[in-house]
């Protein structure tokens, strides 16, 4: 990985209406797994532009993301729950009065969270996972931008530089 694609993929925040969202959920990482941790990395740095914020649903659903993230919009009208984003679902259908079940959960999912004209923001603090996740072993290969994973993490820990991306 080169400075460009590290400043492309470093820059990468969240999903949804960045504008004036209802509720914004502010989570830890971006996740990946151990086995499909290089193919997500590539998708992100060939496919992400200037933007910080990307739709949820059209990120998943309408490119070639890696089989992990495509399983939750793979099928429009029965994609997979997401368990952590089948809360957010959950908390925003309690808010709004509206009836807490798998398939409004489900529903909620594919058509309202994190959509750039809905109304949630959802923001990543990293891009990658997290240090004590296990999940990545020694594969980050950044062509020399840092010595190794730690001095990553305290980069991407540090509060001004997310907040600057965020405030812009």
């Amino acid at each position: 990985m080169n400075i460009e694609e590290f400043n492309k993929f470093n820059n990468f925040i969240g999903y949804g209406n960045s504008c004036n969202p209802e509720l914004v959920f502010f989570g830890l990482e971006e996740g990946a797994g151990q086995e499909d941790f290089d193919e997500n990395l590539n998708y992100r740095i060939n496919n992400l532009n200037t933007s910080c914020f990307k739709d949820l649903n059209e990120f998943h659903a309408h490119s070639e993301a890696p089989s992990s993230m495509r399983k939750w919009y793979a099928t429009p009208g029965r994609i997979e729950i997401q368990r952590t984003w089948t809360r957010y679902c959950a908390l925003m259908l309690s808010i709004q009065n509206g009836v807490v079940n798998r398939e409004n959960r489900r529903d909620y999912q594919e058509n309202m969270l994190g959509r750039l004209n809905g109304e949630t923001l959802l923001i990543e603090r990293y891009p990658l996972p997290r240090y004590n996740h296990n999940e990545w072993g020694d594969q980050l290969n950044v062509e020399g931008l840092f010595t190794g994973l730690q001095e990553y993490f305290n980069y991407c820990n540090n509060d001004e530089i997310r907040k600057n991306l965020i405030m812009n």
